[in-house]
């Protein structure tokens, strides 16, 4: 440093203002870009922190056209703390087969929120929560990505 820099060390709080400023302008850089993009899509994935705290990344990835030339770009957007996602997102089918895996009673007259609670009170949630989220993530996922798959031919077959 020369002789008439000098530096002041910020406080935590004013360091976690900083970066939340500094966070909040480059979401919304992004967010300009991903509005010029012709396409785009969003990913949320969860995963458990170094503090094995729930968190959901939010993911964007879109396309840019410049120049005849076209690129795809992914961008981190943020960390959600989620709390007891077991079954969300689920719909009432996933519910009915997570539900049918933990070996319960499920009929075809139960309401989504039957479900939820059929399968919050099993043995085998409150004894193996994790293992339960588990087995519902792994079922919703199978879901999503078959419909993912069935999306992408229904594009490629209207192409044709």
């Amino acid at each position: 440093m020369g002789r008439n820099s000098s530096f002041t060390k910020m406080s935590p709080q004013i360091q976690n203002e900083f970066i939340e400023i500094l966070g909040n302008k480059i979401r919304q850089v992004i967010i300009g870009r991903v509005q010029k993009a012709k396409y785009y899509t969003m990913i949320f994935d969860y995963t458990l922190n170094t503090s094995h705290k729930d968190q959901t990344s939010q993911v964007v990835r879109y396309v840019i056209i410049e120049n005849q030339k076209v690129r795809a770009e992914e961008s981190f957007i943020d960390f959600i703390e989620t709390k007891n996602k077991t079954a969300e997102g689920a719909k009432k089918e996933d519910l009915r087969r997570i539900a049918s895996e933990l070996e319960q009673c499920v009929s075809d007259k139960l309401t989504v929120m039957d479900l939820m609670d059929l399968i919050k009170n099993c043995d085998r949630c409150k004894n193996d929560p994790d293992s339960v989220h588990e087995l519902a993530n792994l079922i919703i996922e199978e879901r999503k990505s078959e419909e993912s798959q069935q999306l992408e031919l229904e594009k490629n077959q209207r192409k044709s």
